[in-house]
């Protein structure tokens, strides 16, 4: 036997009997879990789970090390796959983007260039990392969820604000 209704049970009930759905809305539109929204999954400094911006940071640093100077490496995320016509696969990122920054939206473009020395005023091995994402569009989010877009990707994925 099932013990008495809370009050919010209660009242939900009673919406539901007049056929009207109540859902509460989030003031925060998130495209990727974050510590701010999903304490319980990222911890403080951490841009994944258990992967610290500085780690990240750390990742991108070795492999610009390994370019030789006048070169850029481009890293893709992964297309959307569609089950059917209508019907998106749950997306799984680049695993080559994903390593470097631990952005997890499609759609999204992240390279390093490593210019010629004296070059736009750069020094031999300075290399410069850029994450291209789309920019959040409300109506496209209706169908597609959040999207972080430009103000999200580049504090959370490139080290001082890069991007």
């Amino acid at each position: 036997r099932a013990g008495p209704m809370s009050p919010a049970l209660r009242k939900a009930a009673a919406f539901a009997a007049r056929g009207v759905c109540h859902r509460a809305r989030s003031t925060l539109a998130i495209a990727q879990p974050t510590a701010g929204t999903h304490p319980h999954l990222v911890g403080p400094g951490e841009v994944t789970p258990g992967v610290t911006r500085a780690e990240y940071t750390q990742r991108r640093a070795v492999l610009a090390a390994t370019l030789p100077v006048g070169s850029v490496a481009i890293f893709p995320s992964a297309p959307r796959a569609y089950i059917s016509h209508d019907v998106l696969h749950t997306y799984a990122q680049s695993p080559d983007l994903h390593y470097l920054c631990g952005f997890l939206e499609p759609n999204c473009l992240l390279a390093c260039s490593k210019p010629w020395v004296g070059s736009a005023g750069a020094l031999d091995g300075d290399a410069t990392w850029h994450l291209f994402v789309e920019p959040t569009d409300p109506a496209q989010a209706l169908w597609d969820g959040p999207r972080a877009g430009v103000a999200g990707g580049r504090p959370h994925n490139l080290r001082d604000g890069q991007g």
